[in-house]
């Protein structure tokens, strides 16, 4: 049976051109397969991302929804900036925009804290708000499968603080799917959407 296998494993083997390359052309399929999996220990914060985003305000006649782009950059010694836009449509339309800077910290191999402070601003039928919003959160990794919990707290015409519960499905170590939904004040939002990690 041993050769068997042998034989049948040789038969499947083509030399490589250069015979130097053996060691690399029999690497190990554990180490290959190891690829695939999302990173563990350090989660990604540069990505793009790519939402759809349904809100429901207390007084408004109708929720709203649209869509919403966000970026993040990651800099050295665990500090990241992040910038987001986004437009809602109902009853009103409203523009929102983000930029902060933040900074994690991993407490073990699949388990993150993290916190931004950020400069927000709102357009309601032309009509602007600026001021300023905080985050911190955490995020745990179960296989494929990240589930992340945040605090928050909005400072634009008045000081609202709420919290927000999501997760996220990693097809491969780049590209994941998210769902989340936040509750801020009068306002609950869930969001829908692509990121690509990098």
């Amino acid at each position: 049976m041993t050769a068997l296998i042998a034989l049948l494993a040789l038969s499947t083997y083509a030399p490589p051109a250069n015979p130097f390359e053996m060691t690399r052309a029999i690497e190990p399929a554990p180490v290959l397969a190891a690829a695939d999996e999302p990173k563990r220990g350090a989660f990604s914060y540069s990505y793009i991302e790519a939402n759809y985003k349904w809100t429901d305000i207390d007084g408004f006649g109708d929720s709203l929804d649209g869509w919403e782009a966000r970026v993040s950059f990651e800099l050295p010694l665990n500090i990241f900036l992040q910038a987001s836009y986004g437009q809602l449509s109902g009853d009103v339309d409203i523009d929102e925009w983000r930029f902060g800077a933040g900074w994690h910290i991993a407490l073990g191999d699949t388990f993150d804290l993290y916190g931004i402070l950020s400069a927000t601003g709102t357009d309601i039928e032309n009509e602007n708000d600026d001021g300023l919003a905080a985050e911190v959160g955490g995020r745990v990794m179960l296989q494929k499968i990240e589930l992340n919990a945040r605090v928050l707290w909005v400072d634009i015409d008045d000081s609202d603080s709420g919290a927000g519960v999501g997760g996220r499905f990693y097809f491969n170590p780049k590209v994941s799917f998210g769902l989340n939904a936040d509750v801020t004040g009068d306002a609950t939002t869930y969001t829908a959407g692509l990121r690509f990690q990098f």
